[in-house]
């Protein structure tokens, strides 16, 4: 299926972690029908559609290039000019191709927003099948966080909040679904609840004990005149599929990469420690050992040592007095 916007960037983890994905539509648009003319009675022709024309009150039959944007304001309009319109919406390029992942609680972004009507897959630019497994474990490792961003679809800003949905196939797939909050979000409806009687959670639930709970199928939930008219229409004239290719991504980020990056960054949060206080210096001196001169050594080697008398020629003389 064609993507909506191509290599789109994903980083997580203030940069630590960056995915390229393509964006894909999760839900299929209802065929629409054409409003054709097939002529007058008696004076029929081919279908041909019909053209919209737009008039104005003044000039007659005008185009859509003649035409300008405005607000309006009281009982009359603001035009704007193209210049008023790229000034109030050049902020918003970086979010075409680039989305950065906050994590909240999803408690509050729930009491917040509200689901909006889009919802679409991330698919992984080629070379980033790793560092997209690793963007899902996240996701689903923390249920109770919720990673939030801004995209740019077309031309307006939308905040989107990340998920991973598991396929049939055994696959995790991150879907990311449009939030609705602020001024997009309507009120809700003013009205007021009677007290419900305690009986009525005993009854409910032994309901749902005696009936039990039945398995969600889809089949059961489908709108079956969309099939009933494709088949029509599949009977009359055979309508051919466009394939497209998707691009391929920037250079991919390998998994030692992507978790060197993230360890720096943890690290980067730990507190720092105080520098320790440089030690006093110390106040008593050693006594210095009386250092060796080369002269008494010198003295000490020319000096002579006196040998004792030998007892050997003592010995010998004495014998020869005793012979005598």
């Amino acid at each position: 299926m064609p993507a909506l916007s191509t290599n789109v960037r994903l980083r997580a983890f203030d940069g630590a972690l960056t995915v390229s994905v393509n964006v894909h539509a999760a839900a299929a648009s209802k065929p629409r029908n054409a409003q054709v003319c097939v002529g007058t009675a008696g004076a029929e022709h081919l279908p041909i559609r019909v053209t919209t024309t737009m008039r104005c009150a003044s000039c007659g039959d005008i185009h859509s290039a003649d035409t300008k944007k405005a607000r309006p304001v009281g009982d009359g309009y603001i035009v704007l000019t193209e210049e008023d319109i790229a000034a109030a919406t050049g902020d918003l390029v970086p979010f075409k191709k680039t989305m950065d992942l906050v994590a909240h609680p999803a408690a509050q972004v729930d009491a917040l927003t509200a689901p909006g009507k889009s919802m679409n897959y991330l698919q992984p630019a080629p070379g980033f099948e790793v560092t997209y497994a690793m963007l899902a474990q996240a996701i689903t490792a923390r249920p109770d966080v919720v990673y939030v961003t801004r995209w740019v679809p077309r031309t307006a800003l939308g905040v989107f909040s990340l998920h991973v949905l598991p396929t049939p196939d055994g696959r995790n797939v991150i879907v990311m679904r449009e939030r609705v909050a602020g001024e997009q979000l309507k009120e809700a409806p003013d009205f007021t609840l009677p007290q419900v009687p305690e009986a009525f959670g005993t009854m409910s639930e032994e309901y749902l004990t005696r009936a039990g709970i039945a398995p969600f199928d889809m089949a059961d939930y489908r709108d079956t005149s969309e099939e009933k008219l494709a088949e029509v229409v599949a009977g009359r004239a055979g309508v051919p599929i466009a394939s497209t290719s998707v691009p391929s991504g920037a250079p991919a980020l390998t998994a030692e990469g992507a978790l060197a990056a993230l360890q720096a960054r943890v690290d980067s949060l730990k507190p720092k420690r105080a520098p320790r206080k440089a030690a006093a210096p110390r106040t008593t001196a050693r006594k210095a050992a009386a250092p060796k001169t080369s002269t008494a050594k010198a003295a000490a080697a020319k000096t002579p040592v006196k040998r004792a008398p030998r007892k050997t020629a003592v010995k010998a003389t004495a014998t020869a007095e005793a012979q005598v």
